[in-house]
């Protein structure tokens, strides 16, 4: 049996097999770590809590003008940026997540926009990007305002379920 068929019949069985619900990837490459915080408090006290959590206390060292927003991408652990938002012309989710390229690093993810909504609890977004970067739904693809604390959170595939998608064009 040649190299190329043998190849391809491997990659067939292992497919096969994750997609039939027998096996994930993931399971195969070890569970997701769960959340360090204990969000009960909060949630007994009517608090909406988004599945990736409440966001992280901004370090001393990052500077949030009047015009910026806050990027907080989780792969696993937080990691968070200010970027100031131009200010001809309106910036999307989508036009971040191409910017930044999280479809690269974390394939399919959720995004939470945590918005200030004065002396009220935030205004919770929520929305689902594809493996491409963009949006579930046109209607989602939410237009960033100033002092918008933007959550980013993977969908959970490893790498290489992504690079797998990516090869046989699977959205």
């Amino acid at each position: 049996m040649s190299y190329a068929l043998r190849s391809t019949l491997a990659l067939g069985s292992l497919l096969l097999v994750t997609q039939s619900g027998c096996l994930t990837l993931t399971g195969l490459l070890g569970a997701k770590k769960e959340s360090l915080y204990d969000t009960s408090l909060l949630k007994a006290q009517g608090f909406s809590v988004p599945p990736g959590g409440m966001p992280s206390p901004l370090p001393d060292s990052l500077t949030v003008d009047a015009n910026s927003i806050v990027v907080e991408v989780r792969n696993p652990e937080p990691h968070l940026t200010a970027i100031t938002l131009p200010s001809d012309r309106a910036v999307t989710v989508e036009d971040l997540a191409q910017r930044m390229r999280w479809s690269d690093q974390l394939g399919a993810c959720n995004v939470y926009i945590m918005r200030p909504n004065g002396a009220q609890p935030p205004v919770r977004l929520d929305l689902q990007l594809s493996s491409k970067g963009q949006s579930s739904s046109p209607v989602t693809n939410y237009a960033l305002h100033a002092r918008d604390h933007i959550i980013v959170v993977g969908g959970g595939s490893s790498t290489l379920e992504r690079f797998l998608d990516r090869q046989l064009g699977v959205q």
